[in-house]
């Protein structure tokens, strides 16, 4: 299997994730460093292309196994200027039901008896339409099977109906849910009115306004060749890649209209402190901030920081203080999500209710005081560690089609590994302190928790001490 570089980019996605990212090594002199081995990534480049129909494909070859694997991403997600919330979400989810000449019911049999793994997604920036199949006979019937679902989706009333009673039930759920609650929450409180505020699976009152026509106009709209990246990477050569995105293209809705852009999400102008009140045992808890995009020349440096501050889990800071030291969190972290109108930068953690201020008023603190903790031996460290553990984490064909599929989605450079790799390797432990004194703002800060409102304790542990694990 071929080893390529690890980009901690994704959504994460979530991360994750849907992913965040970054990797790495600098040049400033630390001893313990200087012995260890240098690290030479190379990672691979995939093709590029574009169809007559606007179409842009990314193509790699891999014979190690006889798999292929098929993305289809297009900017159809929940902030597109959806009419209704929820609405990218079901449609998304309705293009399983079956075509015209085939119902959910033969489409299921038909793909279980070639062994073919069908899969559909939604998010706020993207709608996602996956495939995994063997190479040869098998993935040409396969594409067979999705050039039908693309070109005539049935979008059935019975399906839908049922879709939405499924979301309905599930959104009552989640409503008692500490975890979902914080979020949602923290989306809404960060972007306001902009489009990143919808929830993504919609509202229960909602999900009532979504009708058939609004999905065909939806997929008719937004699932089109120009709107789209595919992204194919197995065991299959240039020219039958060539036939298959072409047969895709032609498959996907002609574009009638021209699709706004998303506008770009604004900083808070202040810090904000939010708390909802809920029947649970564990306060769940976010703070955050806008991140920077992946184009930013400081998101290498400030990348590097996120590691130290919640990205290593139990080797950041966070874990130390929080968790370790404190004994407040089983769980505590943080990522930087990228995305097209600016994403996230959020710190999670969940804590016993009576110790939720403290663990709130203790992170504060750490990144208040945060540049005292970004030493040269703890900077360096964390490079030498996400440049070592790059290959790791993408080293099979699937986890390259999700970083190729982001590198498309988010307009990057075929070679974007490679690059973000030596800028990496550019990050010096001042660059690190200088982008974190500009772009970490603690006084814009927004802070939401969620759980039972009780008489506050530093004194309560919920983790005992653990030993700390090594990178």
């Amino acid at each position: 299997m071929m080893k390529i570089a690890n980009s901690i980019f994704l959504f994460c996605i979530s991360v994750a994730l849907v992913g965040c990212g970054g990797e790495i090594k600098s040049t400033a002199a630390t001893t313990d460093i200087e012995k260890k081995e240098v690290i030479k990534n190379n990672f691979p480049i995939p093709e590029v292309w574009k169809t007559p129909e606007g179409l842009t494909v990314w193509f790699l070859y891999d014979s190690s196994i006889p798999v292929v694997d098929l993305r289809l991403t297009f900017k159809g997600g929940s902030a597109q200027h959806s009419p209704v919330e929820g609405l990218a979400s079901v449609t998304n989810q309705l293009i399983k039901h079956g075509t015209k000449e085939m119902d959910e019911e033969q489409l299921s049999l038909r793909l279980d008896s070639l062994g073919i793994d069908l899969s559909l997604s939604s998010w706020r920036d993207m709608a996602v339409v996956s495939m995994r199949t063997l190479s040869g006979e098998t993935f040409e019937k396969g594409v067979g099977i999705l050039s039908q679902l693309i070109v005539q989706p049935a979008f059935p009333e019975a399906g839908m109906q049922r879709v939405i009673a499924n979301r309905r039930v599930s959104l009552r759920r989640n409503k008692t849910l500490p975890k979902n609650i914080v979020s949602n929450a923290f989306w809404e409180a960060l972007y306001q009115k902009h489009p990143y505020s919808q929830r993504v699976g919609g509202s229960i009152e909602s999900l009532e306004k979504i009708t058939r026509k609004e999905i065909q106009k939806y997929y008719q709209k937004y699932y089109v060749a120009s709107n789209g990246v595919l992204v194919i990477v197995g065991k299959l050569n240039r020219s039958d890649a060539e036939s298959t995105a072409a047969l895709i293209s032609r498959s996907l809705p002609e574009k009638k209209e021209k699709l706004i852009s998303l506008p770009q999400a604004k900083t808070l102008p202040k810090s904000q402190r939010l708390h909802l009140d809920t029947n649970s045992h564990q306060t769940h808890i976010r703070i955050g901030q806008l991140a920077l995009n992946r184009s930013h020349p400081d998101y290498a440096a400030l990348y590097v920081a996120n590691q130290i501050l919640g990205g290593g889990a139990l080797n950041s800071v966070l874990g130390d203080v929080i968790r370790e030291k404190r004994g407040w969190a089983y769980s505590v972290g943080s990522y930087m999500q990228p995305m097209l109108g600016g994403g996230p930068w959020i710190i999670y953690m969940q804590t016993a209710n009576e110790t939720a201020q403290a663990a709130i008023d203790e992170t504060m603190k750490v990144v208040q005081g945060f540049d005292s903790y970004l030493t040269d031996k703890r900077i360096e460290e964390s490079i030498q560690y996400l440049r070592g553990n790059f290959a790791l984490t993408i080293d099979s064909n699937k986890k390259l089609l999700g970083y190729f599929s982001m590198m498309g989605f988010y307009d990057l450079p075929a070679d974007y590994l490679n690059i973000v790799d030596k800028k990496f390797q550019q990050v010096t432990p001042q660059k690190v302190r200088e982008a974190w004194k500009k772009h970490f703002k603690a006084d814009n800060l927004l802070i939401v928790s969620a759980g039972k409102k009780v008489k506050q304790s530093k004194d309560k542990k919920i983790v005992g001490k653990q030993k700390k694990r090594r990178h």
